[in-house]
């Protein structure tokens, strides 16, 4: 009975002591592993990052991650549990009082629970209970994933202006260059086609969710020597002592693109004769539906060009940008036209990718409207002027229509949800007036693409470049 004491004691000193030294072979494995991933680095481009400047644009650079289904698996002496540690709260996402959110797809952006705050990032230190790759992690030199929590990613004007128009501006100013990988958070949705069309011009890699990225389906490529978090200013980040949009160059951004995709043999050309004045009208099937498309369009084609213009005669159909696996059809046909026409949204981000010179319309339906909506379309077109922007103001209610949206059964409450009450303004749909739509494409034609004079007219004359109805 004795012996059997005995024998129990040393399982029992034998299992604490196991308990005690395997964390630390977890680690000392891990630095193990992080030595040869920076020896495999140096048959790679090691990407370059300025991390002087990363803080000008609200990013910070971490060392030694592995992601593990969306948690960042933190391999520095801060976040491993024991005497080093002394924090938890490794990136805060906050942007404003309540921020960043995502929209969700298939709805209509003002119903209840479509606006949703991205949740708080998960971080921890390493484990000897980890996933396999990330208990021997081997940290890839050769990318940097470049982690961000995007405004409306389900909105391609939103996700233009807001993510990809700041990254360019860091690309361009030299503080990243072109192997950074970025890694959209999408809450596990699938990512929108448009992201991998706008980011190749400014990445050599293919565009993942951070939820692809992490996945334990691509075991051994999850582990960074270094990962990127950031936070892009933009105009629903502010940042502190500048203009949102200093920096930025949304014009020269569009052209890129253009050129990308040209280059590649992917952009079919429309021919464009150059006596013709071609109009092409955003159709929008929803909500801020021009209430007399077809008969505007109908209408436009029969127009009389005004006199001393260089264009003798003129060309107007529908262009419905909608549907994003059409995107390459849709920016050949953009690249033919002279002026763009539709109502304030989305849409509009696509006078980006039109020819130099050329104009585009944005329309705004009654009570909608203000220096704030103008950071859409109109601020951002007006710093380089490489595509003009002239505007409509519906002002008379016989022109506008209450939204569809008014009387439906899962509208908001506009009692308690004021941002509601300015979404169904914005929403309405609209009867626009063909002699005021005249009077500005005439503008439009008699100017024949003279950027000097445009910007004559937005510097000393800029209601010219308005329009009312």
């Amino acid at each position: 009975m004795r012996c059997g004491k005995r024998r129990w004691a040393r399982i029992l000193l034998l299992f604490v002591v196991h308990s005690f030294v395997v964390l630390p072979q977890t680690l000392a494995q891990s630095e193990e592993g992080s030595s040869q991933g920076s020896s495999a680095s140096s048959s790679c481009y090691r990407p370059v990052i300025d991390e002087d400047r990363l803080q000008d644009h609200a990013c910070t650079l971490f060392t030694k991650v592995c992601i593990d289904q969306g948690r960042f698996v933190m391999f520095s002496d801060e976040m491993r549990p024991g005497r080093t540690f002394w924090r938890d709260d490794v990136f805060d996402i906050t942007q404003t009082a309540d921020g960043p959110f995502y929209n969700v797809p298939g709805y209509l952006d003002n119903f209840k629970g479509t606006k949703k705050a991205y949740r708080k990032p998960h971080f921890r230190g390493n484990s000897s209970a980890d996933f396999h790759d990330v208990l021997h992690p081997d940290f890839d030199d050769c990318s940097v994933p470049l982690v961000w929590w995007p405004w409306w990613p389900f909105n391609p004007g939103d996700f233009f202006l807001s993510s990809l128009a700041p990254f360019h501006a860091m690309l361009t100013s030299g503080v990243i260059d072109e192997n950074i990988r970025y890694t959209p958070v999408m809450e596990g949705l699938t990512s929108p086609g448009y992201f991998q069309w706008y980011f190749d011009p400014i990445t050599h890699f293919p565009i993942q969710s951070l939820e692809e990225l992490s996945d334990r389906t691509n075991v051994g490529r999850r582990c960074f020597e270094r990962v990127l978090m950031c936070k892009p200013y933009s105009i629903w980040f502010l940042s502190p002592g500048r203009e949102w949009h200093d920096g930025l160059t949304y014009g020269t951004l569009g052209q890129e693109i253009v050129e990308f995709h040209s280059s590649r043999g992917r952009l079919t050309e429309v021919e464009k004769p150059d006596d013709l004045f071609r109009i092409a009208f955003i159709e929008r099937k929803h909500k801020r539906r021009i209430v007399n498309f077809e008969e505007l369009v109908a209408s436009c084609n029969l127009w009389q060009l005004p006199e001393g213009t260089r264009y003798s005669r003129v060309e107007c159909w529908a262009i419905n940008l909608d549907d994003s696996d059409k995107y390459l059809e849709n920016l050949s046909q953009l690249r033919s036209i002279d002026a763009l026409v539709g109502m304030h949204g989305a849409g509009l981000i696509n006078h980006n990718f039109m020819r130099p010179n050329t104009s585009f319309i944005e329309i705004l339906p009654c009570l909608f409207g203000g220096e704030w909506h103008d950071y859409s379309f109109q601020v951002p077109s007006k710093k380089q002027n490489i595509v003009f922007a002239w505007k409509i103001q519906a002002y008379n209610p016989v022109h506008c229509h209450p939204s569809r949206l008014e009387s439906h059964t899962y509208r908001p409450d506009l009692s308690t949800e004021e941002w509601a009450t300015g979404s169904l303004k914005r929403d309405q749909d609209l009867t626009v007036d063909l002699y005021q739509l005249g009077i500005m494409l005439g503008r439009i034609a008699s100017m024949g693409g003279d950027r000097d004079q445009y910007q004559q007219k937005a510097w000393h004359d800029p209601d010219y470049l308005y329009g009312a109805q």
